[in-house]
């Protein structure tokens, strides 16, 4: 599925960035049981075990796969992946960039 097609079957804009921060918010709780009990969307990803080097490619390749994005390396910082909240509108931004 290309990322404009992906983008379409999301919905609407708030509804969409909804359903990606929920696709996010359960990758970091199945892959991070131990660190994410109490995740919500604005908890900040940064100050906890999320932020280190293995954690960042596993959601960069989670988010590619799933959302048929490409996350730019100058893209990966505290902007974008400080939170499911930041992470849900840059996937969104991408989306929409992509054609969707």
């Amino acid at each position: 599925m290309s990322s404009g097609d992906y983008a379409e079957s999301l919905g609407s804009e708030p509804e969409a960035t909804l359903r990606i921060a929920g696709a996010i918010r359960a990758h970091l709780v199945d892959t991070y049981p131990a660190d994410t009990a109490d995740l919500e969307l604005d908890s900040d990803l940064i100050s906890r075990p999320l932020n280190d080097s293995l954690a960042i490619v596993t959601t960069v390749a989670f988010l590619e796969e799933e959302f048929a994005i490409r996350v730019k390396r100058a893209h990966i910082n505290r902007a974008n992946f400080g939170s499911i909240a930041a992470l849900s509108e840059y996937v969104s931004s991408q989306l929409k960039q992509s054609g969707g």
